[in-house]
């Protein structure tokens, strides 16, 4: 018979932050001694094969179609506990167990500031879970918040006490193997540099407001020659495009799409830009750290500050002020990168953060 082993449970690999936290995390706790299952409704992926990992592709197109085939793997393979992450994912995850009657202890785990998503616009089963969060995330054998601003934002949405949410971070920080790979092959790095490269990352929607990023860094282009790269898929693409554009900055503005190893473009760099309305955590700005860049990021709710220790390894601006990304990015491009960067990045290895959730899992029991 084979061994029950626990799970982490997700839609699928799509290239954002949360998926790749999970393959992460499931690596640390490999390192950690424990074998665990990725369990995904699709196994769509960015990330290309994951040969080393134990995948479960439940098949089912949506995620919201994903309960039945969710409650007969749980029933079949009896794992001992289940870690979820996403909000739809963690709902899911509970109400499955509600209806199939397992033992199977489940974990949530918040990846955003949840107040914040619920004011987005959002799908019919999103809506749906953001009303089930405050009924279903009692049930939870173990809350984990991926900062202190998304657990305090959680514990007011979901009418939780403070003290059901533990906050344990991001394995953020990048492998030996990225940060010694090398460089992206990209016309503006590498010897034939010519002027400093700005880069930002993130899906490209709304709540990265990469349109104060652009109109930012078309005043920091009138003040010095500068570049902007952006790392990233979304919606929003041609928006942005058209933004560069209409500000006389197109030439500069590379909208170069999703990588899946995004140190081998910042190591290439001098400064990265976060410019979001609001981050769970912040990943990029831990391999920002790592990579040993300038750092300019909104003070937005959630992780960023935390990262930064408030303003002690990057500069802090207000959301949504293009004057301000401005003035900081010129700032910052006259100074040295801060000598404690690649420290600061360490506190977020794999294996830290996943000894932390192993930790928290056993508390609960």
């Amino acid at each position: 018979m084979s061994p029950r082993l626990p799970a982490f449970f997700l839609p699928n690999l799509h290239g954002g932050g949360a998926e790749k936290m999970a393959l992460a995390l499931v690596r640390g706790f490999a390192s950690c001694g424990v074998r665990c299952r990725l369990v995904l409704a699709n196994a769509l992926s960015d990330y290309g094969p994951q040969d080393d990992l134990e995948i479960v592709d439940l098949g089912c197109r949506r995620l919201a179609l994903a309960g039945l085939a969710l409650a007969g793997w749980l029933q079949r393979e009896r794992p001992p506990w289940l870690l979820a992450g996403m909000t739809q994912s963690n709902c899911l995850a509970l109400g499955t167990r509600m209806l199939c009657r397992t033992t199977t202890r489940i974990i949530v785990r918040q990846e955003n500031v949840i107040s914040q998503v619920a004011k987005m616009p959002h799908s019919a089963f999103t809506g749906l879970c953001l009303r089930l969060v405050p009924h279903l995330y009692p049930r939870a054998d173990a809350i984990i918040a991926i900062s202190n601003g998304v657990a305090h934002d959680l514990a007011a949405f979901a009418r939780l006490p403070p003290s059901r949410i533990r906050t344990i971070y991001n394995p953020a920080c990048p492998t030996e193997r990225e940060l010694l790979g090398p460089l992206a092959n990209h016309r503006w790095l590498g010897p034939g540099k010519d002027r400093p490269v700005v880069v930002a990352a993130g899906r490209l929607t709304g709540v990265k407001d990469f349109h104060s990023a652009i109109r930012a860094f078309a005043l920091l282009r009138s003040k010095r020659p500068v570049r902007l790269i952006i790392l990233g898929q979304g919606p929003l693409k041609s928006d942005l495009a058209a933004l560069a554009g209409s500000l006389g900055c197109a030439a500069d503005v590379d909208l170069a799409g999703f990588h899946p190893e995004p140190c081998a473009v910042m190591r290439g760099c001098d400064l990265f830009l976060l410019s979001s309305l609001s981050e769970g955590f912040g990943n990029v700005l831990v391999e920002a750290l790592a990579c040993g860049l300038r750092i300019v990021s909104t003070d937005c709710p959630g992780g960023p500050g935390e990262i930064l220790d408030h303003g002690t390894y990057g500069r802090l601006v207000p959301v949504g002020d293009p004057a301000a990304m401005a003035a900081a990015m010129l700032a910052a491009l006259d100074e040295p990168a801060s000598p404690l960067a690649r420290r600061r990045a360490v506190a977020f290895s794999q294996r830290t953060i996943a000894a932390q959730h192993l930790q928290a899992i056993a508390d609960a029991g």
